[in-house]
């Protein structure tokens, strides 16, 4: 589902998302495709729900050092 990352997360209802502990998924600060929203969209999806980040792997960076994309690991906090 790449490039639609953020469709799949708000599709997730209420009763669904009581019972996912984790989500690992990629994350990029460019639009490589387009409509696709960027990290801090996603993110700002992850903080709402309660989902802090635990883990950054695979990260793949310009020649100037910015993230391109990283695969991420983030965690439901205990209520």
């Amino acid at each position: 589902i790449q490039g639609y990352e953020i469709n799949l997360l708000l599709g997730i209802d209420k009763n669904q998302l009581k019972r996912i502990k984790w989500i690992y998924i990629e994350m990029t600060d460019f639009e490589m495709y387009k409509g696709q929203m960027k990290r801090k969209d996603i993110k700002e999806w992850f903080l709402k729900n309660n989902f802090v980040l635990s883990k950054q792997i695979n990260i793949d960076k310009s020649e100037d050092g910015k993230i391109i994309y990283s695969d991420e690991l983030y965690i439901k906090k205990s209520p």
